[in-house]
């Protein structure tokens, strides 16, 4: 509404003046002023009272709450008029608004970043949106977990101020979480400092510990049984308390004294730390005796860290004693160096068990897939000082649950958000051939189904699944193994040799005796070996291994070179792979292009075969049973041979094979077919009658004795077969 004074004077001069009639305080308004008659007159504007408005031309301002009143003054005349302007205060503070997804208290993602005004908005009922005199004090570190506090202040025209505190929270939302190995490397690995910088400099989500005992039972962190010198469990704590040691770790000189478990725990707590508890074996912790453990977990308690405590080991009696003890609720990780092990996905499944592996070892993405189906949490170890982002990347890139690593920021990486846990389940049944049910597997929406562990069938080669694509599922599936038939080859063996079995009587004339053919082996055909150069004196490897290479010219040489060396270099050249499942009574193939398929070893050691599937089948279930190599050319099995060799105690290995005596040729002239016969489960084989002369052909059999004898190979045999012809002399 506006309102109007009109004065009319005799001389006919009519003087109006209009303003708004609500000027608030901060607020411009407009005064118009209309002159009658038309011709022009020059007037004045007079302000009663400048604390309430100001006056610019025609523009009001308003100063203060009050009236004032504006004359208009008609120059050298006594015509004017008059108007009184009132100018009003806003009583009404402004507002913050926030946009949808934007709180006023709120989480943030670590490493991401973070705008205080991002979504934040000051509105106020007079002078609307009022978001850019938004004042914010406080600071924000996006690579530091934890709560931040910010002070938002804001103030309309009116002088009507509002404030507001709000609290920011850095936080992991991440689906991997970062362990720091014994602390970190900012100090001496299980030292009070190096657990500090864990979290402090590096931010790491958890620390890992090894934990040992003293001789009076005070647990304490050290990976090693001695410290500077002393053995712990050998030392009361009053003894070895005070005990400093000094070293220099990445070029920083540290001191430390033994850190106590219970420092530990209370260093992780001030952290928000989880604990990763490495329970290395000591008195009362080890896989035949749990008897310390309940002692351990008193400390645990005491320092109310049930609840943020994981355990880690490889003594997986002791990971079973919590489920057994009323700890089920504490997460175990089962230690091992590769998890590609049926025995191991079982014991963690039977459990309740994680898994935490070595990424040295082969542990496919297949295997991971398989316990993340089974419910089990996926650990690695450990990314050192030594090991390239781009290393870590790939793990995380896999799925893992858990990365420890020693230096390697997190925020260095690409990091994996939490995925969408109410996603639909799907089932995919995988089946074989005949309908058999092998797997059942709950797929989220849009996830990947993992398949099982290629089936085996008789005969036949796996060759996949169909349908082959399960990477996007989207409705229930049955998916079916399938197969493609094998050919296997028959080799005759003229047998006209006598192999006598005999024994080595001592482990060192076993070793000594491997070692030695070995060594004549290599020197017959190192031209063969990618991995091992002579140079007229010395055998040189070049695997590629950390360790660096070796150089040997004696058998003795050989048995002594570094176990990962030759794992690299050698190992690969002492079986040929087997083609198809190993068994106790496979006979390898004759193939001089490897050690123990050549003759004479390959009779001599035709025992090798089921001694070493004896050895994975019981003690690594996780290596390749058929002589497949790992990565860099290893054979893992050989590894473990090699170290039992030269004196590391592997109970598996204390039994070893028979040893075959081949004696000299006979006078028997014998004519064979030239090149194998293949043949499939589906055929029936008619065996041939040989050529010979000075003997008498009895028969084909499955062994150099002549015990089992053969008349034709059956339909529904299987498998790669070396036949022996038996003889009678004249």
């Amino acid at each position: 509404d506006k309102f109007t004074l009109t004065v009319i004077e005799e001389e006919v001069i009519i003087i109006t003046l209009s303003c708004d009639d609500e000027i608030y305080i901060g607020d411009e308004g407009l005064l118009v002023v209309s002159i009658t008659p038309e011709e022009k007159y020059n007037y004045t504007l007079t302000v009663t009272d400048l604390n309430v408005l100001e006056l610019d031309g025609l523009k009001i301002k308003g100063i203060a709450e009050g009236t004032s009143t504006i004359i208009c003054q008609i120059e050298g005349k006594d015509d004017f008029a008059m108007i009184d302007i009132t100018i009003k205060r806003d009583r009404v503070a402004p507002e913050f608004v926030f946009d949808a997804g934007v709180t006023q208290d709120m989480n943030v993602s670590y490493n991401t970043s973070f705008d205080p005004l991002a979504g934040v908005h000051a509105i106020d009922d007079h002078d609307g949106d009022i978001t850019d005199r938004i004042e914010v004090q406080g600071e924000l570190d996006n690579r530091k977990l934890g709560t931040y506090k910010f002070k938002y202040v804001v103030k309309d025209n009116g002088k009507n101020r509002k404030a507001m505190e709000r609290y920011i929270t850095v936080v992991w939302d991440y689906s991997v979480t970062f362990i720091g190995h014994a602390g970190c490397y900012s100090g001496l690995m299980n030292s009070a400092e190096a657990f500090r910088n864990a979290y402090q400099k590096h931010h790491y989500q958890a620390i890992e510990c090894d934990v040992k005992q003293t001789k009076d039972g005070v647990f304490v962190m050290s990976h090693d049984d001695t410290f500077n010198g002393k053995t712990i469990a050998q030392c009361t704590w009053d003894e070895i308390k005070d005990v400093t040691y000094t070293a220099t770790r990445g070029g920083i000189s540290y001191t430390t004294t033994l850190c106590t478990f219970e420092e530990y725990l209370k260093i992780c707590k001030a952290g928000h730390c989880k604990a990763i508890v490495e329970l290395k074996s000591s008195a009362g912790i080890t896989n035949s005796d749990q008897s310390r453990m309940q002692a351990l977990m008193d400390v645990i308690t005491k320092c109310d860290m049930l609840h943020d405590v994981i355990f880690l080991g490889s003594q997986y009696n002791c990971l079973i004693w919590t489920r057994t003890h009323g700890y089920d609720y504490i997460p175990c990780q089962y230690l091992v160096n590769s998890c590609e092990s049926e025995t191991y996905l079982q014991r963690c499944i039977d459990n309740h068990l994680d898994i935490s592996f070595n990424v040295s070892y082969d542990n496919s993405q297949e295997w991971i897939d398989r316990y993340h189906e089974a419910g089990c949490l996926v650990s690695c170890w450990t990314f050192s000082q030594y090991t390239t982002v781009s290393d870590l990347q790939t793990w995380i890139d896999k799925g893992v649950d858990f990365v420890t690593v020693d230096v390697t920021k997190p925020y260095e990486v690409r990091l994996p958000k939490n995925e969408d846990l109410n996603l639909p389940t799907h089932t995919v049944t995988f089946k074989d051939y005949d309908g058999t049910i092998i797997k059942t597997a709950q797929v989220k929406e849009g996830k990947k189904a993992t398949t099982p562990v290629d089936p085996e069938r008789n005969g036949y080669k796996f060759t996949g699944w169909s349908p082959s694509d399960l990477s996007n599922i989207t409705t229930d599936l049955e998916v079916t193994a399938t197969y493609e038939v094998v050919e296997y080859t028959i080799t005759y063996n003229a047998n006209t040799f006598l192999v006598t079995e005999s024994t080595w009587s001592t482990k060192d004339e076993f070793v000594n005796d491997f070692y030695d053919d070995l060594f004549a082996w290599i020197s017959e055909n190192v031209d063969k070996m990618s991995k091992v150069t002579f140079d007229g004196n010395t055998y040189t490897t070049h695997s590629g291994a950390s360790q660096g290479d070796a150089s040997f010219s004696n058998a003795e040489e050989l048995k002594a070179m570094n176990v990962y060396i030759f794992e690299a270099a050698i190992s690969a050249w002492c079986y040929k792979p087997i083609e198809g499942t190993n068994s106790a009574d496979y006979i390898p193939l004759e193939d001089n292009n490897y050690f123990l398929n050549t003759e004479p070893y390959r009779t001599k050691y035709q025992g090798m075969n089921a001694y070493l599937l004896n050895c994975m089948e019981t003690s690594y279930t996780g290596y390749s049973r058929t002589y497949n190599q790992a990565s860099n050319n290893r054979v893992q099995i050989f590894f473990r041979f090699h170290q039992w060799c030269n004196g590391t105690n592997i109970a598996a290995f204390n039994t070893w094979p028979k040893k075959y005596i081949k004696g000299e040729g006979s006078t028997i002239t014998v004519e064979l077919p030239s090149t194998p016969v293949k043949y499939t489960i589906l055929e029936e084989v008619e065996l041939p009658t040989p050529t010979a002369t000075g003997g008498t052909f009895t028969g084909w059999y499955l062994e150099p004795s002549c015990t089992n004898k053969v008349e034709k190979i059956e339909k529904g045999t299987y498998g790669n077969l070396v036949l022996y012809a038996g003889w009678s002399v004249e």
